[in-house]
């Protein structure tokens, strides 16, 4: 992070199934990596560039892909003259929460299917922004699910991981409150705001 409110660095991804299948099918159709990693990581920013974009297929029976690329993000903090404002989740970020919170509900839950995240982020701070961030873990556990943070901040890092899972398709409609309290946590963290301040 530059104190300017850029952002640059590294990004590596392992992905399976269905999403890799998606992407094998894209490259098919003669779409480059640096496209396809832009869509898939970067979607919501205006501005990104991304170079040197590598897309490896290392187990074609299990579709994992492993996804390089190198990228920056001009504008990611919004920058005013006593601190940097800026989002955590850089990528992997969630809009919406797909499921209502009734706790009435009596219909099973239906995901469109299984569903697995893990992200793990590292940010090197300039030596003029200072932070009031506290570490902290927690964690959420359902019958075949979960959420999981871990935060680890020192002064001039900030190392932080997000998981998420959800290893079944159907669930009973009694975890409907539950389910929905782990993806609005992601929403939740998707939209929420860190403050860098500025020394002098």
């Amino acid at each position: 992070l530059d104190m300017d409110g850029s952002l640059s660095g590294n990004i590596e991804s392992i992905i399976r199934g269905y999403p890799a299948r998606n992407i094998i099918e894209q490259q098919r159709k003669g779409e480059g990596a640096q496209t396809i990693l832009s869509q898939l990581f970067f979607d919501r920013y205006n501005l990104v560039y991304v170079d040197s974009a590598s897309i490896q297929l290392v187990d074609d029976l299990q579709r994992k892909l492993i996804l390089k690329a190198r990228f920056r993000l001009p504008e990611y903090t919004l920058s005013f003259a006593d601190a940097l404002d800026f989002n955590p989740l850089i990528i992997g970020y969630r809009q919406q929460n797909p499921i209502d919170s009734d706790y009435k509900r009596v219909l099973p839950i239906q995901l469109e299917a299984p569903e697995y995240i893990q992200l793990n982020f590292d940010i090197q701070l300039p030596k003029k922004l200072s932070h009031d961030l506290q570490d902290f873990n927690q964690r959420a556990q359902i019958p075949m699910g979960f959420l999981s943070e871990s935060y680890d901040f020192d002064r001039n890092r900030l190392q932080y991981r997000l998981e998420v899972g959800f290893s079944a398709r159907t669930y009973d409609a009694s975890l409907a409150g539950r389910i929905s309290d782990i993806y609005q946590r992601w929403v939740d963290l998707s939209n929420a705001r860190w403050k860098l301040n500025r020394l002098p």
